[in-house]
């Protein structure tokens, strides 16, 4: 399993640092309620530490593709199949 950040805007980047604005946008969140899912890796729980007054953001792991032809090649039931979205928040973030 692939661990993913589940990432939503929540508050408006107006009067924001210009710094905090661009790095809001480098996440991919253009309007304020959209989510993106990104990797978790160092880059991006540094770009979320630097604007964590404006996003939240959970931890998901998500199956991934691989997993799920694989579990169909194996025979698996169909509830086995589907992918499955679990989510916590982040400890090192809070």
């Amino acid at each position: 399993m692939a661990d993913k950040l589940k990432i939503t805007l929540v508050k408006s980047t107006i009067g924001a640092v210009p710094k905090h604005k661009k790095t809001v946008e480098a996440l991919g969140l253009k309007k304020l309620n959209k989510t993106v899912v990104l990797p978790d890796n160092a880059a991006t729980r540094g770009m979320i530490k630097q604007v964590q007054h404006l996003v939240t953001s959970v931890r998901s792991f998500f199956k991934s593709s691989n997993e799920v032809c694989a579990s169909r090649f194996l025979n698996k039931s169909a509830s086995q199949m589907q992918p499955y979205l679990m989510t916590s928040p982040i400890p090192s973030l809070m």
